[in-house]
């Protein structure tokens, strides 16, 4: 009766290391995929913050051409109201 015991616990022993041994197997790959999945969105988070950047870059660029184009636009106007001043005060 005593082996019968012996080996029961002995195979008990076996199996609840066997147990260990899977359990920390299953956290290391689930470790594994929980920084590829965080990786992965990061990678994705600086994609789009680039793509946000880029076309936000654009936009203020057209911004910017569009302004210069107002400022011209103002300028052609008052050297027009000038002439026109000029040439009322020559008649």
């Amino acid at each position: 009766m005593g082996r019968l015991l012996r080996l029961v616990a002995k195979e008990a022993q076996r199996l609840r290391s066997m147990a260990l041994r899977l359990t920390t197997e299953k956290l290391a790959e689930a470790d594994r995929e929980a920084r590829g999945i965080v990786t992965e969105a990061v990678d994705q988070a600086d994609a789009l913050r680039t793509a946000g950047l880029a076309a936000l870059n654009s936009r203020l660029d057209e911004a910017d051409r569009l302004l210069t184009t107002v400022r011209e636009a103002f300028r052609v106007e008052f050297r027009a109201s000038e002439f026109g001043d000029v040439a009322e005060r020559g008649k």
